[in-house]
């Protein structure tokens, strides 16, 4: 009776709280969507219809690499997204690399096409790109070399392989004719290859494309924020109070378990309508800029709220100090957002923090919605989540407890 009493007090603290609190949490919204509007619209990973410009140092006289370079600069399909442009020498590219003029650099060595021509394979092409993220060029420049250098060594092996059976069967004169004919087809095929498959866009991330990404993230990010605007909510909470009820009849458990049905209503409507009001402003400003419905973002919002809120439960539970929790949540759920992909898509970090950000609470809530609303496969991010979730309301349980009972000691 008295934990039922309890948690009606909760809910209508809650409810007086949430009257005043849900204007803050919209404008708590706006903020970070004209953020996110801004960085994509102005940043510095706007597109800008610029190509990426790769230098290329070494010497590049030779017939053969000249042509090349030539064919990939006027038919090649990567003449649209590269510009490949001639250095005097490694030092000068370098220089242009550091200054920020050149995404990246190639460094071609002596006696490269010979090594290719005669099938040694012992001089190799350096190619410098940025450790730190790499970002759309450095993404590129990657799948460009693998791709180069798996069309290489597969043209040799055709054209060594041909050139063998030749020899073995008596064709020597038609040699040269023949090994003519088969390197023309074989750059035929190559040019192109962009004809061999269709293309499908599958977005920036995770299957969604770069507004639906980043209005994702931005909710997440907003939701796991909410315990700034619910602070008051845990405001003045004394263990004297926690004692007593105790003493009721309401034990720990009875008492998190009210607060945290409590606190989950408020986070719900505070996350609900800014998520709606904001998703009626983009059909009505820019119409079609979203693809992803309310009726599917609303449900799959559902665990991340509990998620959240088990997370600001613990946090609020071990730093019992109004500032220094606001303080420490904001820090720990900007960092924990970054790394998981709020801001940049993981694929820019490097794979051990990609990984890192992929196994946090909030690298799971990301996972997880994006999931939902590109129907597909959501199981395994909705395990990490519901673990996450019993682990912290089970911490904070027994932090409750051992404060509790250390004070009646």
């Amino acid at each position: 009776m008295i934990g039922r009493r309890y948690l009606r007090l909760q809910l209508k603290r809650i409810i007086r709280l949430a009257v005043g609190i849900i204007p803050t949490a919209i404008l708590l919204f706006a903020c970070l969507a004209i953020a996110a509007v801004l960085y994509l619209n102005y940043g510095p990973n706007a597109d800008k219809c610029e190509k990426i410009k790769i230098g290329i140092a070494g010497d590049t006289q030779d017939s053969y690499l000249g042509m090349g370079i030539l064919a990939i600069q006027s038919f090649d399909d990567t003449r649209y997204l590269v510009d490949f442009i001639e250095m005097d020498s490694s030092k000068k590219a370098q220089e242009a690399f550091l200054n920020g003029e050149i995404a990246g650099y190639l460094v071609i060595p002596d006696g490269f096409i010979d090594s290719v021509v005669y099938g040694r394979n012992d001089e190799k092409i350096t190619y410098v790109v940025s450790k730190e993220q790499k970002g759309l060029a450095g993404m590129l420049m990657d799948d460009l070399s693998k791709i180069a250098e798996a069309l290489i060594i597969c043209s040799q092996n055709a054209v060594y392989g041909m050139q063998e059976i030749l020899i073995e069967n008596g064709g020597e004169e038609n040699y040269n004719n023949y090994t003519n004919e088969l390197n023309l087809k074989l750059i035929d095929q190559v040019l192109s290859r962009t004809q061999l498959a269709e293309v499908k866009i599958l977005g920036i991330s995770l299957g969604l494309g770069t507004m639906d990404y980043y209005f994702v993230a931005v909710s997440l990010l907003f939701c796991f924020l909410l315990g700034i605007c619910g602070a008051p909510f845990f405001w003045n909470r004394r263990n004297d109070l926690g004692m007593l009820l105790r003493q009721r009849g309401v034990r720990s458990f009875s008492q998190i378990f009210s607060e945290y049905i409590a606190y989950i209503l408020f986070l719900l409507i505070a996350t609900y309508i800014p998520i709606i009001v904001s998703k009626r402003i983009f059909e009505i400003f820019f119409p079609r800029v979203l693809t992803i419905s309310v009726g599917d973002l609303l449900p799959a919002m559902l665990p991340v709220v509990l998620l959240a809120g088990a997370f600001h439960f613990l946090l609020f539970e071990i730093v019992q100090q109004t500032i220094s929790s606001i303080l420490v949540q904001s820090v720990l759920v900007t960092a924990m957002g970054y790394l998981s992909g709020f801001m940049f898509p993981a694929y820019f970090f490097p794979e051990r923090l990609a990984e890192i950000g992929r196994k946090l609470p909030t690298g799971c809530a990301l996972r997880y919605v994006s999931d939902s609303v590109s129907k597909t496969d959501r199981f395994a991010p909705m395990i990490g989540m519901v673990c996450y979730t019993i682990l912290f309301l089970g911490m904070t349980l027994i932090i409750r407890k051992r404060r509790l009972c250390g004070d009646e000691r």
